[in-house]
Protein backbone atom coordinates (compact mmCIF):
# COMPACT_ATOMS: atom_id res chain seq x y z
CA UNK A 1 0.00 0.00 0.00
CA UNK A 2 1.02 3.61 -0.43
CA UNK A 3 1.79 5.46 2.77
CA UNK A 4 0.86 9.13 2.60
CA UNK A 5 3.13 11.75 4.20
CA UNK A 6 5.85 9.22 5.05
CA UNK A 7 9.42 9.33 3.80
CA UNK A 8 11.28 6.06 3.24
CA UNK A 9 14.72 7.19 4.35
CA UNK A 10 16.61 4.20 3.05
CA UNK A 11 19.62 3.82 0.79
CA UNK A 12 18.89 5.25 -2.65
CA UNK A 13 19.58 3.05 -5.68
CA UNK A 14 18.67 5.73 -8.19
CA UNK A 15 16.47 8.77 -8.56
CA UNK A 16 14.46 10.00 -11.51
CA UNK A 17 13.05 13.41 -12.33
CA UNK A 18 9.86 14.39 -14.13
CA UNK A 19 7.95 11.25 -13.11
CA UNK A 20 4.24 11.95 -13.58
CA UNK A 21 2.69 9.81 -10.83
CA UNK A 22 3.47 7.57 -7.85
CA UNK A 23 2.32 4.57 -9.93
CA UNK A 24 5.00 5.28 -12.51
CA UNK A 25 7.55 5.59 -9.70
CA UNK A 26 6.29 2.27 -8.35
CA UNK A 27 6.61 0.66 -11.79
CA UNK A 28 10.25 1.83 -11.96
CA UNK A 29 10.87 0.26 -8.55
CA UNK A 30 9.21 -2.99 -9.60
CA UNK A 31 11.42 -3.15 -12.71
CA UNK A 32 14.64 -3.15 -10.66
CA UNK A 33 15.20 -6.30 -8.57
CA UNK A 34 17.18 -4.47 -5.85
CA UNK A 35 14.42 -1.92 -5.29
CA UNK A 36 12.29 -2.66 -2.24
CA UNK A 37 10.81 0.78 -1.50
CA UNK A 38 10.38 4.15 -3.13
CA UNK A 39 9.55 7.74 -2.28
CA UNK A 40 7.69 9.98 -4.72
CA UNK A 41 7.53 13.77 -4.47
CA UNK A 42 4.41 15.17 -6.19
CA UNK A 43 4.15 18.14 -8.53
CA UNK A 44 2.96 20.38 -5.69
CA UNK A 45 5.95 19.57 -3.47
CA UNK A 46 7.13 22.74 -1.69
CA UNK A 47 10.70 22.64 -3.07
CA UNK A 48 10.39 23.10 -6.85
CA UNK A 49 13.77 21.44 -7.49
CA UNK A 50 12.40 18.12 -6.19
CA UNK A 51 8.92 18.15 -7.72
CA UNK A 52 7.89 14.93 -9.54
CA UNK A 53 11.02 13.11 -8.29
CA UNK A 54 11.14 9.37 -7.71
CA UNK A 55 13.70 7.90 -5.29
CA UNK A 56 14.26 4.13 -5.49
CA UNK A 57 15.58 2.43 -2.34
CA UNK A 58 17.10 -0.87 -1.28
CA UNK A 59 16.24 -0.59 2.40
CA UNK A 60 13.93 1.23 4.73
CA UNK A 61 16.14 2.35 7.60
CA UNK A 62 13.96 5.08 9.09
CA UNK A 63 10.33 5.82 8.53
CA UNK A 64 8.60 8.82 9.95
CA UNK A 65 6.29 11.72 9.26
CA UNK A 66 7.67 13.93 6.56
CA UNK A 67 6.65 16.15 3.70
CA UNK A 68 6.72 13.34 1.16
CA UNK A 69 3.69 11.68 -0.41
CA UNK A 70 2.81 9.08 -1.55
CA UNK A 71 5.36 6.39 -0.89
CA UNK A 72 5.23 2.64 -0.73
CA UNK A 73 5.88 -0.63 -2.51
CA UNK A 74 2.65 -2.36 -3.43
CA UNK A 75 -0.07 -1.06 -5.66
CA UNK A 76 -3.00 0.40 -3.75
CA UNK A 77 -6.36 0.30 -5.51
CA UNK A 78 -8.61 3.02 -4.23
CA UNK A 79 -11.01 2.79 -7.16
CA UNK A 80 -14.69 2.01 -6.71
CA UNK A 81 -15.96 -0.63 -9.14
CA UNK A 82 -19.48 -0.22 -10.53
CA UNK A 83 -19.81 3.23 -8.96
CA UNK A 84 -20.48 6.56 -10.67
CA UNK A 85 -20.51 10.16 -9.50
CA UNK A 86 -23.23 11.97 -11.47
CA UNK A 87 -23.06 15.78 -11.67
CA UNK A 88 -20.15 18.05 -10.77
CA UNK A 89 -18.71 17.53 -14.26
CA UNK A 90 -15.58 19.42 -15.29
CA UNK A 91 -15.11 17.70 -18.63
CA UNK A 92 -14.88 14.55 -20.67
CA UNK A 93 -11.64 13.17 -22.10
CA UNK A 94 -11.92 10.51 -24.81
CA UNK A 95 -9.51 7.73 -25.77
CA UNK A 96 -8.09 7.24 -22.28
CA UNK A 97 -6.63 3.73 -22.18
CA UNK A 98 -6.53 2.96 -18.42
CA UNK A 99 -8.13 4.01 -15.17
CA UNK A 100 -4.68 5.14 -13.92
CA UNK A 101 -4.31 7.41 -16.94
CA UNK A 102 -7.72 8.89 -16.12
CA UNK A 103 -6.54 9.51 -12.56
CA UNK A 104 -3.32 11.12 -13.87
CA UNK A 105 -5.42 13.46 -16.01
CA UNK A 106 -7.48 14.39 -12.95
CA UNK A 107 -4.26 15.10 -11.02
CA UNK A 108 -3.16 17.46 -13.79
CA UNK A 109 -6.52 19.25 -13.98
CA UNK A 110 -7.32 22.27 -11.84
CA UNK A 111 -10.42 21.76 -9.67
CA UNK A 112 -10.60 18.01 -10.43
CA UNK A 113 -11.04 16.03 -7.22
CA UNK A 114 -12.67 12.82 -8.53
CA UNK A 115 -13.14 10.97 -11.80
CA UNK A 116 -15.20 8.22 -13.41
CA UNK A 117 -13.74 5.97 -16.10
CA UNK A 118 -15.53 3.83 -18.71
CA UNK A 119 -13.16 0.91 -19.43
CA UNK A 120 -15.34 -0.84 -22.02
CA UNK A 121 -18.66 -0.50 -23.76
CA UNK A 122 -21.40 -0.05 -21.18
CA UNK A 123 -25.10 0.29 -22.00
CA UNK A 124 -26.15 3.96 -22.33
CA UNK A 125 -22.53 5.11 -22.83
CA UNK A 126 -21.59 6.30 -26.29
CA UNK A 127 -17.97 5.17 -26.20
CA UNK A 128 -15.53 3.17 -24.16
CA UNK A 129 -12.34 4.66 -22.70
CA UNK A 130 -14.00 7.90 -21.59
CA UNK A 131 -12.68 9.75 -18.55
CA UNK A 132 -15.16 12.03 -16.76
CA UNK A 133 -13.51 14.64 -14.54
CA UNK A 134 -15.44 15.71 -11.42
CA UNK A 135 -15.09 18.60 -8.99
CA UNK A 136 -16.91 16.78 -6.19
CA UNK A 137 -18.56 13.52 -5.20
CA UNK A 138 -21.89 14.68 -3.78
CA UNK A 139 -23.90 11.78 -5.22
CA UNK A 140 -22.78 8.15 -5.52
CA UNK A 141 -24.74 5.73 -7.71
CA UNK A 142 -24.46 2.11 -8.80
CA UNK A 143 -23.23 2.07 -12.41
CA UNK A 144 -22.19 -1.39 -13.68
CA UNK A 145 -18.80 -1.41 -15.41
CA UNK A 146 -17.71 2.06 -14.32
CA UNK A 147 -14.54 2.67 -12.29
CA UNK A 148 -14.46 5.82 -10.16
CA UNK A 149 -12.02 7.29 -7.70
CA UNK A 150 -10.31 10.25 -6.06
CA UNK A 151 -7.60 12.50 -7.46
CA UNK A 152 -5.06 10.81 -5.16
CA UNK A 153 -5.34 7.46 -3.39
Amino acid sequence: CFEKDVDNKGIDIENYSNIKSPWRCQALCQSIPECQYFTYLPKNFRDMAFRKMCFLKTTRTTVGPNFVRPTGRLLYDCFEKDIGYPSNDLGLISNVTTVRECQDICQDTTRCEFFAYVPEQIPRHVAQHNCYLKSNKTIVVFKPGLLSGPKFC
